[in-house]
């Protein structure tokens, strides 16, 4: 039935659309760390796997028809009001100031996300047991199928087309109007009137939210007693600029990156380390630029500072909103500060990294050890480059103590001399030639016009005591921090969850807690079930692995992550679409075999991450076709599975379609959370591929269990 056909697409296409724009929304409201995705998509597969369980209750209900429809229309609202609840709840729930934890962030998207979960969950196995019934020579696994390609489709639309045009909450305003429009073609019934209301109904509101400016008034709820002056979701995130009195705010993903007029802060990010070359002529200043930190490098003869930015949009920002960028020394280059550095032939005398802490994976990779040896190649005799992390003030706690110390060795190891100079932050001033905390003094010998810099405002004494103090508590033996052993970033995750009283012990206590569960259910269940669920659990944690990875190489997550996402469908609707073409006949071998080529996938990745550094289309291009493959990988197997667990059909595929989407929520949970902080994104990978090649061996002793 062709119009049955549509509604299981158009499923996949709300659902994809939901996913993505809810995902960027969590992301936003938590400070856009990628701990958030692993969480999410947690919360979704496992809410989703639920409700697709409980819809096989459903078998004798009398008008599935109507519950089809009904179902579908609250579909198309839930999201507005999931929005709406997501843009209060910042400031209702947690008040401003307030950090918010592990448990309290799983808890809110948990609860969020439920309501759409379980219904489209519930209506995946309404549809399927309709669909088999309505034409038996439909396979379930074209049901499968065939919401998975809606999902493909969403993720490109999505990527290339929605988020260059339209803010989140626009883009679920169209949804309330596309889905009645879909369900305006009854499966059982005439076209009549009645059928157009819904659609008329979803138009006037999608016009009054439009004209309204919707999307301006409830990120004014997260905004309080701010001004917004300028919003944009844009390729790289979202960005949004509000007024406090005279003072501009710029916020990338709810982060603040930086204010105006911050004067104590634009003289310590720039002074520190400028003092201390003998002439500075050319500038590396690698973000934060438009805060005022410009006029402070002007102050010396300087002939050129190259700015960079990843996000070209934060330069518009700043020639509309300050004075930052009029001098016309003053070059503004929008890339990423990694490949620029790679490709660059320019010198530069003093490199400026005005970043945030390394608080996600796309941070960390401007605090590794590979960034340094990048930035040293462009460095002059007597370079010297600056970074910074949270202040410590005059206590230093241990969690803080180790990621200072893993920045600390991780410049060490590049770079023959690293002080730390307490302030606003943790300057770390790193150089090969002498360098000095006497800044007061630097500053009578040089002459330079501050206004807190100086002797009235700083002690030379008491900064050099509590510089001593603060090196005297570093660890020498820390671990070094790399690209895909991103140390400071789980370090810093330990600094934050130790606001909570959740230490390191306690995250292995936990992940051993998981780990020992998912053995269990595996053992318990029959093999085929286990098999599937091992199968989720591995291609979601692979899929969160490829995604930080793309994020670690090129930092472009939050550009790609709809396409990343589509292209995982993809692979899972061919995968299943074409598995009688490729296999025939299902047996437990090729099951078994599918299983072991997961496991060599996962220990393949390791090996070619090690080559795509700075080959940015290549690149992005292999992750994808990794990504392909797994679940290609992972189709293959839920369509064996299919033909393979005795019970009736229907029965089965809500069973693994919920198995394999609880291991997936396992697997991108306990992946983000724990694997990848406490192993590394390569030795996950190792893992993985061993947990996958021990369960296939496990297939075959079982063989005669299925």
């Amino acid at each position: 039935m062709r119009k049955l056909t549509i509604y299981i697409f158009s499923l996949g296409l709300i659902t994809m659309i939901v996913q993505i724009v809810t995902l960027r929304e969590f992301m936003f409201l938590f400070g856009g760390n990628e701990m958030i995705i692993g969480i999410f998509l947690a919360n979704w597969m496992i809410l989703t796997g639920s409700g697709t369980f409980i819809g096989k209750t459903a078998k004798n209900m009398k008008n599935k028809v109507r519950m089809i429809h009904s179902v579908f229309i609250i579909l198309s609202w839930l999201p507005v009001i999931m929005i709406f609840l997501i843009s209060v709840c910042r400031n209702l729930i947690f008040k401003p100031g307030i950090e918010i934890g592990l448990f309290q962030i799983t808890t809110v998207i948990a609860v969020f996300l439920a309501p759409f979960c379980f219904l489209s969950g519930f209506l995946f196995t309404i549809l399927t047991k309709v669909n088999i019934i309505s034409n038996p020579n439909v396979s379930a696994e074209q049901t499968y199928s065939t919401e998975a390609f809606g999902s493909l489709i969403a993720g490109f639309f999505s990527s290339f087309i929605f988020f260059y045009w339209f803010s989140n909450f626009q883009i679920i305003i169209l949804l309330t109007f596309l889905v009645p429009l879909v369900i305006m073609f009854p499966l059982n019934k005439r076209l009549n009137f009645k059928h157009f209301l819904p659609v008329l109904f979803s138009a006037a509101f999608a016009i009054v939210m439009f004209a309204l400016r919707a999307d301006y008034l409830l990120k004014g709820l997260i905004f309080e007693n701010q001004i917004i002056k300028y919003l944009k979701d844009t390729p790289y995130g979202n960005l949004t600029v509000t007024k406090t009195d005279n003072q501009i705010n710029v916020f990338e993903n709810g982060r603040l990156l930086f204010s105006t007029d911050n004067q104590i802060s634009n003289e310590e990010s720039v002074h520190y380390a400028m003092l201390q070359h003998p002439e500075p002529k050319n500038i590396l200043l690698i973000s934060g630029g438009i805060s005022g930190i410009t006029k402070e490098i002007l102050k010396y003869n300087v002939e050129k500072i190259d700015y960079i930015e990843i996000n070209p949009e934060i330069f518009v920002i700043g020639k509309k909103f300050t004075h930052s960028l009029d001098d016309d020394r003053i070059r503004t280059i929008s890339h990423d500060a990694r490949i620029y550095i790679h490709k660059t032939d320019n010198n530069y005398d003093v490199v400026l990294i005005n970043l945030p802490e390394p608080s996600t994976a796309e941070l960390n990779r401007y605090y590794t050890v590979e960034f340094l040896i990048g930035i040293k190649k462009i460095l002059n005799k007597q370079g010297i480059i600056m970074m910074s992390l949270p202040s410590t003030a005059n206590y230093i706690n241990e969690e803080a103590r180790q990621l200072n110390s893993v920045i600390y060795n991780t410049c060490k190891r590049v770079f023959n001399n690293v002080i730390v100079i307490p302030g606003e932050r943790n300057y770390f001033l790193i150089s090969d030639m002498k360098l000095t905390t006497n800044i007061t003094q630097l500053i009578e010998n040089k002459n330079i016009e501050t206004v807190y810099l100086n002797t009235y405002y700083i002690n030379g004494i008491i900064l050099q005591q509590r510089s001593d103090y603060l090196m005297r508590n570093l660890n020498q033996n820390t671990q070094i921090n790399t690209d895909f052993k991103p140390v400071s970033y789980f370090y810093y995750l330990g600094y934050w969850l130790s606001q909570f009283n959740l230490g390191r012990n306690t995250l292995w206590f936990i992940f051993i807690t998981l780990l020992v569960v998912i053995i269990a259910i595996s053992i318990f269940f029959r093999p085929v079930t286990s098999a599937i669920m091992i199968t989720g659990f591995s291609a979601s944690a692979i899929e969160i692995i490829l995604l930080l990875s793309l994020q670690i190489l090129f930092g472009y997550i939050y550009q790609v992550i709809g396409i990343c996402i589509a292209v995982f469908m993809g692979g899972l609707a061919f995968g299943a679409f074409y598995r009688k073409r490729i296999f025939g006949n299902a047996n437990f071998i090729q099951f078994a075999i599918i299983q072991l080529s997961t496991g060599v996938s996962s220990l393949v990745i390791p090996l070619l991450l090690n080559h795509l550094h700075f080959h940015m289309f290549l690149g992005i291009g292999i992750i994808m076709i990794l990504l392909f493959l797994v679940s290609f990988l992972t189709g293959l197997m839920f369509s064996l599975s299919i033909h393979l667990r005795k019970g009736e059909l229907t029965g089965n595929v809500a069973t693994l379609y919920s198995s394999d989407l609880i291991g997936s929520a396992l697997g991108a949970f306990t992946t983000s959370v724990f694997l990848i902080p406490l192993a590394g994104l390569k030795t996950s990978a190792y893992l993985l591929g061993m947990l996958n090649i021990v369960f296939a061996i496990y297939l075959f002793i079982r063989k005669n269990k299925f």
